[in-house]
C-alpha cells in the first residue's frame, strides 16, 4: 500500500478534505472520494453532513 500526497498543516487550519484512491496489484484504481471533511464554520460541517449522508461519521 502506497500513500501519496503532501500535507501543510497551518495553526488552526480553515478546511481539510482527505480523499482516498485504492490501486489494485493488476493495475486497477478504485476512487473512494471524500472520506473526511473538516470545517471551522459549524454550519457548513453541518451543511456537508446533510449533502453527504453516511460520510465523515466519528
Amino acid at each position: 500500500m502506497a500513500i501519496t500526497g503532501g500535507l501543510i498543516a497551518h495553526a488552526k487550519p480553515k478546511e481539510a478534505t482527505i480523499s482516498a484512491v485504492i490501486t489494485r496489484a493488476d493495475g486497477s484504481r478504485e476512487d473512494l472520494g471524500t472520506v473526511a471533511y473538516y470545517h471551522r464554520n459549524p454550519i457548513l460541517q453541518w451543511w456537508w453532513n446533510i449533502r453527504h449522508p453516511g460520510q465523515n461519521k466519528r
